[in-house]
């Protein structure tokens, strides 16, 4: 039995809709996140080469307090987002990066409009 092939996107707005206008034909995402079995965010660029693993620490404060996605740029209740830690390389366990990512990984990542968004946060965090 043969895979059948996904498509991203970028192919399905442009085979079903070719006139689209540029600005709304997502673009080719050069970073992406995914979760590994320890509830880690690993990122990882377009050749699926893993760059880095953020941890997920324990939030505190109210539940209540509105917070926003560094991915996506939602803002929601502290309960629908996590936060996750990565180590500044060097810094021997002193310096740490933090980012706020949502919970359900489907609603994030259809939140992915903005590509330069995505590439600061990713380059800055990781100091590519």
């Amino acid at each position: 039995m043969s895979k059948q092939r996904e498509y991203t996107d970028r192919e399905i707005v442009l085979e079903l809709f070719p006139a689209t206008k540029t600005q709304l034909v997502p673009s080719p995402q050069p970073y992406s996140f995914e979760r590994d079995d320890q509830g880690n965010l690993v990122v990882v660029d377009a050749n699926l080469e893993a760059l880095a693993v953020l941890t997920p620490i324990d939030t505190h404060g109210a539940p209540s307090t509105q917070m926003s996605c560094d991915l996506c740029k939602r803002s929601a209740p502290r309960h629908y987002l996590q936060m996750f830690r990565l180590e500044v390389a060097g810094s021997k366990g002193r310096l740490f990066r933090y980012v706020s990512v949502c919970r359900r990984d489907g609603e994030c990542a259809a939140g992915y409009m903005d590509n330069d968004h995505l590439r600061f946060l990713v380059e800055r965090v990781l100091e590519l």
